[in-house]
């Protein structure tokens, strides 16, 4: 059975959102079959293994506040909806209204100094007994065309303590790529421009 690229923009443009969509695509393409398409219309394409993604770390939710460390909890949204991610590549008109509306987004003392980078090729490496457990999606928007998604296999939605054990993967594979956002642009190759 060959992919068709137009089943899987049409899914992701369905309506479907969060775990629902999560679960149909996943169904309807098992083992992420669809990062090889271009699933959204706003995309300049799917996302390849090299390309650096950044996760925005908001201070204090995302932190431990005994530890004052990135913690599991950061990766809620995973399980709830599907984690945002920025492909650096794309994101240097992006960032700056990124971390604003992030940070004017709620309380008055979020901050966003730092960021998780990793390569995209890094997530799709994390596998359980059952195969890829994570895989990354050109979810551009209209207004952010550096915006990619995170989704988790679906099995991984079961349960409470599914979600549980998806958060704590992602957990321990960002956990230790924190970095200050204003070296990003220094540290990884120069945004496409």
């Amino acid at each position: 059975m060959s992919l068709d690229c137009e089943e899987c923009l049409e899914t992701f443009q369905s309506g479907l959102e969060g775990l629902a969509l999560q679960a149909e695509v996943d169904t309807r393409f098992p083992s992420f079959r669809c990062e090889k398409c271009k699933v959204s219309p706003y995309s300049p394409g799917p996302v390849a293994d090299g390309e650096n993604l950044i996760f925005l770390a908001i201070h204090p939710i995302h932190f431990d506040e005994k530890t004052n460390t990135l913690a599991p909890l950061a990766f809620e949204q995973l399980t709830r909806n599907d984690l945002s991610l920025l492909r650096h590549e794309y994101c240097c008109d992006d960032l700056p209204q990124t971390v604003e509306q992030l940070r004017s987004g709620g309380a008055a003392d979020r901050s966003i100094e730092l960021c998780v980078v990793l390569q995209a090729s890094e997530i799709r490496q994390i596998k359980d007994a059952n195969g890829r457990v994570l895989g990354v999606y050109d979810t551009a928007l209209s207004d952010r065309m550096s915006h990619a998604s995170l989704f988790v296999r679906k099995d991984y939605l079961a349960d409470k303590a599914a979600r549980q054990r998806a958060r704590m993967i992602v957990h321990r594979t960002f956990k230790d790529r924190i970095r200050q956002l204003q070296e990003v642009s220094v540290t990884i190759p120069p945004c496409r421009g």
